[in-house]
């Protein structure tokens, strides 16, 4: 293990506009620990590397920055990050997010210090649209409480930004796990490289604790990987992680099937308003829905009819979009015929 406490990941591509704010955020933390900043570049193409090179020539005993040689994707820079983290503690935040409190980092670390059991620490989180700070991620209520993994699969536990959340290394101290690595090479990249397994990974081994104080500041600009898809796209991502879930969380796999069902039927209904509207689908969400209908089939988990009529609808999209009103009629017929599991 490094000599120090806490290593602070930072993800970057084509941050330019926002990548020094981020930096300037965590080296203005006030802690009685030193700790390191890891920034990964995936193969930026603006000045994103040369503003990093001006911070680590700056601070060469704080921050370090690894260039990818290409843009391998978002699950490939976590890996990255994951693999040379050597402290008992990590942050991970976006290259254009920033810290909101100069004190977040000493306060997360001083729960954990104190509380062996808790794998998790957060804290609240400001969204910011248009340049200008709006509400809060979670609900005040719902802070200055204990989680478990429980409450997450009763639904009571809220969403906790990835910038507001401190972890304890005890998923990846030995390692990059092995479905990790091989994600970033299939679609379960679409499982790994979100903040929703690794939260679970945790929760699996401890306990959370949130904070009412405001962390950090979630940037929501279209440029962003989820808030730039289109909403096709950010729906069959939403999909897909719930159904190989299913697999992979076998004991909780009637949670993740419904959450599967009702983002699957959303998804139908919004490829129908796609084909009426005449959008076309990216060639990487047509593989991606391709592939979660063949998984439907192997996962025998909404029998095979309603597989075959969703396969019919996406191919008569394909090939005549001018029957997008009667395949939102076919689409009505199918949501209508299935109620669950």
């Amino acid at each position: 293990m490094d000599s120090k406490k806490l290593t602070v990941g930072v993800t970057a591509y084509n941050v330019e506009a926002y990548i020094a704010q981020a930096l300037d955020s965590i080296l203005a933390q006030k802690t009685n620990f030193p700790f390191d900043i890891l920034v990964v570049d995936d193969a930026s193409t603006d000045k994103t590397p040369q503003i990093l090179e001006v911070y680590q020539q700056k601070y060469p005993d704080t921050v370090k920055v690894i260039h990818s040689p290409q843009n391998y994707g978002n699950l490939h820079t976590l890996n990255t990050i994951f693999a040379h983290i050597q402290t008992p503690y990590f942050l991970l935040i976006d290259g254009d997010d920033y810290l909101l409190s100069p004190y977040c980092l000493q306060k997360e670390a001083d729960f954990l210090d104190a509380h062996p059991e808790f794998t998790l620490c957060g804290g609240n989180t400001v969204r910011m649209r248009n340049g200008k700070l709006a509400e809060r991620v979670i609900p005040s209520f719902k802070t200055q409480l204990v989680y478990t993994i429980e409450d997450y699969f009763n639904e009571t536990c809220p969403y906790v930004h990835t910038s507001a959340l401190m972890a304890r290394n005890v998923v990846y101290n030995n390692g990059v796990p092995e479905a990790y690595i091989k994600g970033e090479t299939t679609s379960d990249t679409l499982v790994y490289r979100g903040d929703t397994m690794r939260f679970l990974h945790h929760l699996q081994r401890g306990k959370l604790f949130i904070f009412s104080d405001a962390f950090s500041v979630y940037r929501i600009r279209s440029g962003s990987i989820w808030q730039g898809a289109s909403d096709f796209s950010r729906l069959l991502k939403l999909t897909f992680f719930n159904l190989r879930c299913t697999v992979l969380f076998p004991e909780q796999k009637e949670f993740f099937a419904r959450l599967f069902l009702w983002n699957y039927q959303k998804l139908l209904k919004c490829l129908c308003r796609s084909c009426c509207q005449k959008d076309a689908l990216s060639a990487t969400d047509r593989k991606i829905f391709i592939e979660l209908l063949d998984l439907i089939a192997r996962y025998d988990l909404d029998g095979s009819d309603f597989r075959r009529a969703t396969s019919v609808v996406y191919k008569c999209w394909i090939k005549a979009k001018a029957y997008g009103r009667i395949l939102m009629r076919q689409m009505q017929r199918i949501a209508k015929g299935k109620s669950g599991y």
